[in-house]
């Protein structure tokens, strides 16, 4: 409700052609005791690229700083310079770590962890608004450059900077972006004082870091490109390369691009930065060498070359290949199993059993790992499980069945396996990755009788199989691989060795193939044909060719030559098949075919519509069966319908390793809850990891119902899926929803048979360090669409040039409902709001009407009349907000009549003791009886009223509480103009106001632009009109169109004088002091003179002592 007390805030001063403006003087340097220069405060920003290394290093030459590294108090700093970078303060909430950021961070010189070359971290703070982060930075007269690396989830972000001078500057953040700001101030001791915060109720904003550098060019310069391994390889080899720049751009960027060249020659796509894996050529000896061009400094630089020394091959075999587990289709929600006793005929080994140290076997043959680096192992769980028969080493059982690997923090492991001379042998080994920065691999014969194998990996979490075929050239060779993380030298990332297991080449074959979603399938089902995990068997590569038979006999699928096929099931009732034809080494093998089903739909699975999440959710509203919340008071948090019967229920985890955690989203409220009955909420729950995510099962019925899923993602991309349980209808599969966005999945459906479900999942489908956050769902059935006559305000019957509002009237149907609004038939363009502003512009006869559209279809509305005549007169209209102007004179202002409410409580009401009766008692507007009555921050005097005579600064008014609730007021128009003011204030909402002749003889006048959702605003509106017609008057009417309340304070009526050109003078009264006098008007100031303006506060004469930059003076009166 309205208090006394609440904060008023200062508002536009409206159009420019209802001010008397004075003249505009400035103060020159002559006038003021410092001539101090202003500011240089400059902000461009660019989006991060993920792919490239932001190097710190090269980039703050003064000082750079990276936060949250490894824990949220980690902060590193450039070394060795003075600090000029300190860490943050908080400006609300409490930092927490994270290790996906969007900029991937290098440096050579930390103050903390020395090295490091690629680490994605920062810090992040949740909502509520104003939750952020401050830095304050030296500034002096000699310009510098920040790059401050920042970004925000699921929020939007406000950059607020400000000089020591007073120059500043804001911007809005929407993404993960480096903002370059440039900055200078030549004050003694001056500061950069840098806000970033959340200026939303939900989500986060991030901070990972910052580079301070001088606005000097840096010379763009490039080390020599060194070798992975060895610099002489057999040709045919795959080998790394790592360009090292050493320069950076004169605005700090390190946007380079990069172009690698063997002996002169561009290497077409050759383009990465900063690691090249390419291949070794024809023999002899090869210059690789980098160019690097950066298109801030128009520049290139060209590094010195690095040979490469080729051999010819030798009489050796290695073959290799890689694959993702699983290999294809959908994620696996048990985990995979490999029996490593049948795998490994000649040995096998795994390590991690239940300790770091355990090392499982066959027969010693495969020997136990060498640590690259140092660091502490610890046991791993994996998605992967090993089962076994046959182990010779004591400490185990003879059979087990687990799920486990090792890892150091150190870089990774080597293996040697032994070689035959005489025939090839195959060893699969199963490595992974947790939260980490992507996985190398090398595999060469030690005699080098082969082509080595290099593999830079992206994958970041996750278990990969890697199949070695392999033959030495001589006896008493082996096979050398090593695993390992190539971009990070310290952390928490984790390269997992899990097992190998060694076998004679076996003979091609391959198993029965797997088809989802199943070998009964719907008419024009979405199809995926794959070989099953682990398949084919023998030596690879393989290549594939799926065929295809719907009646006609079986012939290849175009382009279907990998391990799996996506078709789309024929669209009549029947059988069709398809197999795959593998071709390796080995020669060629067709399988089995498999035999799909077709039949016909019977139930209903559409998705609808993807909403981005933004607002407020009334889930009692919109789960009118049932609905359900997560995260209220940590991950564990569950509320639901009190009546739902969990329709919904709670959610299911599937996937294995991640982590479940709880943060603040949009917000969500409700009023038939259980365990909270009634909350506003802004929970959510996450759950890390790649494979990882929420299933929800959901009752279905044979009649339509809407499902809405509210979910997001964070640096993933989400997967998502539907289905019923009797498959009486197409599943649903979406990967469109973009990273890091949060959006309401709107799915109907019905069931083709009684007693089913619909289960609803979605999981992280590509990156291990992203997320996928689970808010709220809710479960509804499909209303009908419907929608009666618009109306239009505030009348039919209009002057032209009138502002009128067009409302659709009875709109029902499936939310959200889309609105486009018709004149005479044809859309105008724009008008899409179920309460549309617009202007009566055209003379005559028209008719308006609005097509409301649902997920389901349209529906059109019957027309509504509007007729527009000529204008006979005027009604303009100011506003000003009392902030600036608490004391107002009744008596003075409202020769004609005034009339004032409140005074001594809701039915007090006072008026000119002539009671001349031109202002009106108010009128309700809306369904309501009595006021409220409240003290305001107002005061009111006159000395000519009644029942009480002279009162003296009275701050009383009255208020109504409700959307669509107010006032109307009238006052008495005549052929000469007059001047209608109506003092009234919004607390906590927004308001509706319009003004208009009961004759129509003016424009109408319609407004909702005063809002204050957090405290009140007060504001005085003056109307100047006239009539030509006598019985002629203003209405003002105005409601709260939402939140908290709308007040009714006084009023007043005058005859209109037209108000003369104010003055201004300024001039030196000694002692370095400067008066400013006026005659009239609000006194207002700038430091440049077209502004930005705002207003002193001082009254006639202003005297002040000039520093700092210049200041420009103006005055401000009403025109009326």
């Amino acid at each position: 409700m309205q208090t006394p007390q609440t904060t008023k805030k200062q508002r536009g001063q409206g159009s420019l052609f209802n001010w008397r403006w004075s003249a505009v003087l400035a103060l020159l340097g002559c006038l003021m005791a410092g001539n101090a220069t202003a500011g240089t405060l400059t902000a461009t920003s660019i989006p991060i690229v993920g792919a490239n290394t932001v190097n710190l290093s090269a980039e703050g030459d003064i000082d750079w700083a990276q936060w949250g590294t490894f824990t949220v108090t980690d902060f590193n700093q450039k070394a060795g310079v003075v600090s000029q970078i300190p860490n943050f303060t908080m400006l609300g909430g409490s930092p927490s770590q994270f290790g996906n950021a969007a900029a991937k961070s290098a440096w050579v010189d930390g103050s903390i962890d020395k090295v490091i070359t690629g680490r994605t971290a920062g810090v992040f703070v949740n909502g509520p608004p104003n939750n952020g982060f401050q830095l304050v930075i030296p500034a002096s007269a000699t310009t510098k450059i920040l790059n401050l690396y920042i970004g925000r989830f699921n929020a939007s972000g406000q950059l607020d900077l400000a000089l020591s001078d007073g120059t500043t500057l804001s911007l809005t953040n929407t993404g993960n972006n480096r903002f370059t700001i440039t900055f200078a101030d030549s004050t003694p001791s001056a500061t950069l004082t840098v806000n970033y915060y959340n200026l939303t109720a939900g989500g986060n904003v991030t901070l990972m870091a910052a580079s301070l550098a001088s606005a000097t060019s840096l010379p763009l310069s490039v080390g020599t490109p060194t070798i992975s391994g060895s610099s002489t390889v057999p040709s045919g080899s795959t080998f790394d390369l790592l360009a090292n720049p050493l320069g950076v751009a004169a605005d700090g960027t390190t946007t380079n691009f990069f172009q690698w060249q063997v002996d002169g020659v561009d290497i077409a796509g050759a383009t990465n930065n900063p690691y090249l894996t390419a291949t070794a050529g024809s023999v002899g000896v090869h210059n690789y060498r980098v160019v690097i061009t950066n298109t801030v400094l128009g520049s290139a630089v060209t590094s010195a070359p690095v040979a490469l020394t080729v051999t010819a091959p030798g009489a050796g075999n290695l073959s290799v290949s890689g694959a993702n587990l699983p290999a294809s289709g959908p994620p696996t929600f048990t985990p995979l199993d490999v029996n490593l006793t049948t795998e490994g005929v000649i040995d096998w080994a795994h390590w991690g059993f239940f300790n770091p140290t355990d090392y499982d076997n066959k027969n010693a043959t495969i020997g136990n790992y060498t640590q690259i680096g140092t660091g502490t192992f610890a046991a791993f769980s994996s998605t992967v499980s090993f089962t076994w028969t046959d182990a010779t080493t004591a400490n185990n059982p003879v059979t087990a069945t687990l799920s486990s690997a090792s890892l150091p923090v150190a870089n990774g492991f080597v293996l040697n396996i032994p070689a035959s001379s005489t025939s090839n042998r195959l060893v699969h080994i199963y490595v992974g990755v947790s939260s980490g920065a992507g996985l190398r691999v090398e595999a060469k014969m030690s005699d080098g009788s082969a082509p080595i194998f290099t593999e830079y990996n992206a994958i970041t979490s996750g278990t990969r199989r890697y199949t070695m075929v392999f033959q030495a050239a001589s006896a008493g060779q082996t096979l050398n691989v090593t695993v390992s993380e190539p971009q990070r030298t310290t952390g928490n990332g984790r390269i997992s060795l899990l097992s190998a297991a060694l076998q004679p080449v076996p003979p091609l074959s391959v198993s029965t193939l797997v088809a989802d979603p199943g070998t009964s399938v719907l008419v024009n089902q979405p199809m995926v044909v794959s070989v099953a995990p682990f398949q084919p068997q023998g030596a690879p590569p393989f290549a594939y060719q799926w065929r295809r038979d719907t009646g006609s006999g079986l012939t290849n699928v175009p382009g279907a030559t990998g391990s799996s096929v996506s078709f789309t099931a024929g669209s009549t009732i029947g059988n069709e098949s398809c197999d795959v034809i593998i071709t390796g080494s080995q020669g060629s093998i067709t399988s089995a075919p498999v035999v799909l089903t077709r039949t016909a739909a019977t139930g209903l699975l559409v998705n609808l519509s993807k909403d981005l999440i933004a607002g407020t959710y009334n889930l009692t509203t919109e789960g009118k069966i049932d609905w359900s919340k997560w995260g209220v008071g940590g991950s564990g948090g569950f509320d639901q319908k009190i009546t739902g019967g969990s329709a919904i229920g709670n959610f299911t985890l599937f996937g294995s390793g991640g982590f479940l955690g709880g943060f603040g989203s949009s917000l969500f409220s409700w009023s038939d809850g259980t365990p909270n009955a009634a909350l506003t909420n802004g929970s959510a729950v996450f759950y890390t990891g790649l494979g990882n995510g929420f299933s929800l099962t959901v009752a279905a019925a044979t009649t339509n119902r809407v499902l809405h899923v509210y979910l997001g993602s964070f640096q993933c991309v989400a997967h998502v899926e539907a289905f019923l349980s009797d498959n009486s209808a197409i599943k649903i599969v979406d990967e469109t929803m973009p990273s890091g966005q949060a959006r309401r999945f709107n799915i109907e459906f019905a069931a083709g048979s009684p007693g089913q479900t619909l289960t609803f999942r979605f999981w992280n489908s590509n990156n291990g360090g992203g997320n996928v956050t689970l808010l709220a769902a809710s479960l509804e059935g499909v209303p009908p669409l419907a929608v009666g006559t618009p109306t239009i305000g505030p009348t039919n019957f209009v002057a032209v040039g009138s502002s009128i509002y067009l409302q659709a009237q009875g709109a029902n149907g499936l939310a959200p409902l889309q609105y486009q609004w018709q004149l005479n038939n044809v859309p105008v363009p724009g008008t899409t709001n179920a309460s549309q502003p617009a202007i009566a512009s055209v003379i005559g006869s028209s008719n308006y009407r609005v097509v409301v559209t649902d997920a389901t279809g349209s529906i059109t509305s019957a027309p509504v009349a509007l007729t527009v005549t000529a204008a006979t007169s005027a009604l303009a209209n100011i506003r000003t907000d009392t902030i600036n102007q608490p004391n107002r004179d009744l008596s003075a202002e409202g020769q004609l009549d005034w009339a004032h409410w409140g005074l001594g409580g809701s039915a007090g009401y006072d008026q000119l003791d002539s009671l001349p009766g031109l202002i009106s008692p108010y009128s309700p507007v809306g369904a309501w009886v009595t006021p409220n009555g409240y003290g305001g921050g107002i005061f009111y005097s006159w000395t000519n009223g009644t029942p009480n005579a002279e009162i003296v600064n009275n701050s009383s008014g009255i208020y109504i509480a409700g959307g669509g609730l107010g006032f109307e007021l009238q006052a008495a128009a005549a052929a000469s103009e007059r001047v209608f003011t109506v003092y009234n204030g919004v607390f906590q909402g927004t308001m509706h106001l319009e003004a208009f002749m009961s004759d129509s003889s003016a424009p109408v006048f319609v407004d909702e632009s005063l809002i204050n959702t957090a405290g009140t605003t007060d504001a005085r509106w003056s109307f100047r009109y006239s009539s030509p017609n006598p019985g002629a008057v203003l209405l003002v009417r105005y409601w709260l169109v939402s939140g908290g309340n709308v007040t009714l304070q006084a009023a007043s009526l005058k005859n209109y004088v037209a108000v003369a050109p104010g003055s201004l003078q300024v001039q030196p009264v000694g002692g370095g002091q400067v008066q400013v006098t006026w005659a009239a008007g609000t006194l207002e100031q700038a430091t440049t003179v077209t502004g930005p303006w705002t207003p002193n506060g001082a009254t006639s004469p202003y005297t002040f002592t000039p520093t700092g930059a210049p200041k420009y003076f103006r005055t401000v009166q009403p025109a009326f």
